[in-house]
């Protein structure tokens, strides 16, 4: 403003004109304009390159990535200073003799480029859907406690059920309280709306899904509709412990002292691989297997290996017991000389089969949920059939899943003496019959035998009636959302058998007229690939592959035609059936946190267990990596300044770190040195020159704080 009107001012001339678009025109077409501004040499301006600061291109950053997710998934980030300089060598006049990664950089791209933007994409997929979580905790082997939270949902981009690692959170103690309150800060904190939680699963431990004050309780104050379901494979595991206490001691140690024999020395295993050739020419002796004091149920394969060489270790060990020091062979020797201890493993394995495989089929997590509940009724069933008279069976017999009435009428029918089979008639398996006549065993322990077997399974029974999910009737229903009960001709269910109890908020007047409008379709409406297939292959369809077709069904004007009701379905088949999927990314933890590695931190820990387990739920390995724009967006410089309170920064050096040794805590990437090898601190793009050059310049001003450090050091 000048004197109250608006004008312009020329730099270049350093005369005022008219602030309007004519006159600043005319004045750039003039003489005296043009010849002051040809006086500013633009072109021979220095630009940043020729100090030697360059632009990153995006290629460069995805090499960068792709090595990063390389390192995380297969090694130690420590291994990035060596790989890294290896393929510049030998990249020599090729894109790879600009990659420039070391661990430094290659931790920052792992921790606050690659994961944040797989937890961003994940959030992002769940949505406003409906979802559930699956949490535990644990104890690594440096004395930290960590919740453990998965989370299951239907991706409707995916268009298919997901079983992801959510995320880890660090908790000082287990109580209800406290891990409720962890778990809706973590939720809050990655924006994940608490109130579309639809249930939780557990290991059946009572803080977490007890009566008072348990973490399912304490959630259920904010989210009334929840839903807790137990473990199955825990209680099918708890459920084998007791029943295991039936077993005569001696049975423990056969398993446990043949294995110890040879587990500490090769002499003596060379000595039974010789001896076992000798009775088996041309063939190799199995490693035996040692016992498990929480999974109870690995006791079958460790029984089924002595089994198949019950032969061969009975003459061992008689030969070594008649040797000089072979007192401990001897009694082993006896063990073995007694064929009741056969008959017993032969017995466990009989029983256990079924069981085993009913435990794996809830560990996996690609199993049809509708069906898993029907496999534990007819493993229920089979195995209350062989204790209980068969007149207590008849009104059994319709397949389906275990409702809570059948649990019920088992355990009056098991509590009651007159309804169970006398020893002498129980179902023990053919091989126990035809080993108990081949071995000549006394009819007196034959039946102190079948006594014990039969204590066994009444015990087995009654823990497994007991263990049953308490929302067991919801559970039974599932079976009505397989394609073959929902487009039946005839027998189809009503609408009120369906688990409306987990229907929540939604209008149930809705899903009742899109029930009974679906069943007017035929399986091709919903899932056009089935003409092609056999009808051995449509009986298999899966629910939720079904339920998607159904979620897509368009009306003429291309609205959805069944969205509330498929949504409805899909959320139901969510439901956490166990908690082995956390018990995988403890495993995952356990091998990334290593005696070696036990000062990684939590941020670090994380992003590693992410990378790994995102991977393998996509299918994919690091070969077939592929980028986001998010991950591209967030490698800049900034990704440096991603630390935590506290942490030690290996971008920065100075020397008071120097004298410090590696007493103080510090962060992933230093956690991954070799005490034995010197630092090569990677400082981003930076040349090595500069590096130096930046060192001596903080060395310098932190001269005083380096000083004061020694002295206290020494």
């Amino acid at each position: 403003m000048v004197k109250g009107k608006p004008e312009a001012f020329c730099k270049v001339c350093q005369v005022h004109l008219r602030a309007h678009l004519t006159d600043l025109v005319t004045h750039a077409a003039t003489r005296k304009h043009k010849g002051n501004a040809s006086k500013f040499q633009r072109s021979t301006q220095p630009t940043l390159h020729n100090y030697g600061c360059t632009s990153v291109t995006d290629q460069a950053k995805i090499a960068d990535m792709k090595l990063a997710v390389f390192i995380a998934s297969h090694t130690s980030i420590q291994s990035i200073d060596h790989l890294g300089e290896i393929l510049k060598e030998l990249g020599k006049g090729s894109a790879l003799q600009n990659i420039r990664i070391h661990r430094t950089k290659c931790s920052k791209i792992i921790s606050a480029v690659v994961a944040p933007a797989f937890l961003t994409e994940l959030v992002k997929d769940i949505g406003n859907s409906k979802y559930s979580c699956i949490v535990d905790e644990c104890t690594d082997n440096s004395v930290s406690k960590f919740m453990g939270v998965a989370v299951s949902y239907f991706s409707l981009k995916k268009k298919r059920m997901i079983t992801d690692f959510l995320g880890l959170v660090q908790v000082t103690e287990c109580s209800g309280k406290t891990l409720a309150l962890a778990f809706k800060e973590y939720l809050s904190k990655i924006q994940l709306p608490l109130s579309n939680l639809r249930a939780i699963g557990t290991d059946g431990a009572s803080n977490m899904c007890g009566t008072n004050e348990s973490f399912y309780t304490n959630l259920k104050k904010d989210v009334p509709d929840l839903e807790v379901y137990k473990c199955v494979c825990h209680s099918i595991d708890k459920c084998a412990e007791y029943a295991f206490s039936c077993m005569p001691s001696v049975i423990t140690d056969i398993l446990k002292e043949s294995y110890n024999w040879f587990a500490y020395s090769a002499k003596r295993w060379d000595e039974y691989k010789q001896f076992y050739q000798t009775m088996n020419p041309g063939k190799t002796p199995k490693k035996l297997m040692s016992l498990s004091k929480t999974r109870w149920l690995v006791w079958l394969p460790v029984s089924d290996l002595i089994l198949e060489q019950w032969y061969e270790l009975r003459g061992f060990f008689e030969m070594k017991g008649t040797q000089r020091d072979g007192e401990k062979a001897l009694a082993i020797s006896k063990l073995y000389q007694d064929s009741s201890n056969m008959l017993y493993l032969l017995f466990l394995k009989k029983t256990l089969i079924g069981v085993n495989k009913v435990n794996k089929a809830f560990e996996s997590t690609e199993a049809d949920v509708t069906k898993l509940y029907s496999d534990l009724r007819s493993e229920v069933l089979a195995l209350c059939a062989r204790i209980l008279k068969p007149n207590c069976m008849v009104q059994l017999s319709r397949p389906g899943m275990l409702r809570s009435d059948e649990a019920r009428y088992l355990k009056e029918a098991l509590s009651k003496p007159e309804n169970l089979l006398p020893a002498d008639r129980l179902p023990l398996g053919d091989a126990f019959a035809k080993a108990a006549q081949s071995e000549k065993v006394p009819i007196d322990k034959l039946n102190s035998v079948r006594h014990k077997c039969g204590e066994y399974i009444f015990t087995l029974c009654k823990y497994l009636l007991d263990k049953l999910p308490r929302n067991l009737d919801a559970v039974s229903k599932l079976r009505y959302l397989t394609p073959r009960m929902v487009l039946a001709k005839s027998a189809r269910p009503t609408f009120q058998q369906l688990p409306t109890e987990l229907a929540g908020s939604r209008d149930l007047d809705v899903l009742e007229d899109q029930w009974h409008k679906l069943g007017n379709h035929a399986l091709s409406d919903v899932c056009p690939d089935v003409i092609d297939m056999s009808a051995e292959e449509a009986e298999k369809i899966d629910a939720a592959v079904f339920w998607a077709g159904v979620l897509d069904m368009k009306d003429a004007v291309g609205d959805p035609m069944y969205k509330d009701l498929a949504l409805f379905a899909l959320e139901v088949l969510t439901v956490p059936v166990s908690n082995a999927v956390v018990e995988r990314v403890f495993s995952v933890l356990g091998c990334i946190k290593t005696r070696r590695r036990n000062k990684l931190q939590l941020e670090m820990l994380e992003s590693l267990i992410r990378l790994r387990i995102h991977l393998k739920v996509d299918g994919l390995c690091c070969k077939q990596f592929k980028h986001s724009e998010d991950m591209i967006n967030r490698f800049t410089s900034k990704m440096y300044l991603a630390l935590n309170e506290g942490e030690f920064d290996p971008a920065r050096p100075s020397a008071s770190r120097s004298c410090s040794f590696r007493e103080n805590s510090f962060d992933a990437a230093e956690a991954e040195d070799d005490p034995d090898e010197p630092d090569s601190d990677d400082l981003g793009a930076v040349p090595a020159e500069e590096q130096e050059e930046d060192f001596r310049i903080v060395s310098m001003i932190d001269a005083t704080r380096f000083d004061e450090t020694l002295l206290d050091t020494f």
